[in-house]
């Protein structure tokens, strides 16, 4: 595998995997109120789009792929349902440009440890 096919399967898994769990974010912010149940789509999202990679091809499975899908994946749906919320839900919220950067940078760390959690468990049950 060259590393274009690299790059180009983990990023198009990542980025199909963030759009569909945007979507699914901001369809269960509007529809469910029970805090919990609002965010499950991050986890279904974030192991699918791994396994997917972890299966596609088991001979070339790396940590560092599968954490690169997982953290693209959980960054775009994060950035889709801030956008969202900052938009539509609270557009009035008076979050200056600092506010939003630790926010996001928090949502950034977040996505890293869950991104290598996973990427750990699912490298080791696949091999």
């Amino acid at each position: 595998m060259t590393i274009k096919n690299y790059f180009t399967n983990t990023t198009w898994t990542g980025f199909f995997g963030g759009i569909i769990g945007g979507v699914s974010l901001i369809v269960t912010t509007r529809f469910i109120r029970n805090g919990p149940l609002q965010i499950s789509p991050y986890p279904f999202l974030l192991i699918a789009s791994i396994l997917t990679i972890a299966l596609s091809d088991k001979s070339e499975i790396s940590l560092s792929k599968l954490f690169i899908t997982g953290l693209l994946t959980f960054i775009i749906m994060t950035l889709f349902l801030y956008l969202y919320l900052i938009k539509f839900v609270n557009p009035n919220s008076g979050i200056d440009m600092l506010g939003h950067l630790w926010r996001l940078g928090l949502m950034l760390g977040i996505g890293i440890i869950s991104s290598l959690l996973v990427s750990v468990i699912v490298r080791h049950l696949t091999k």
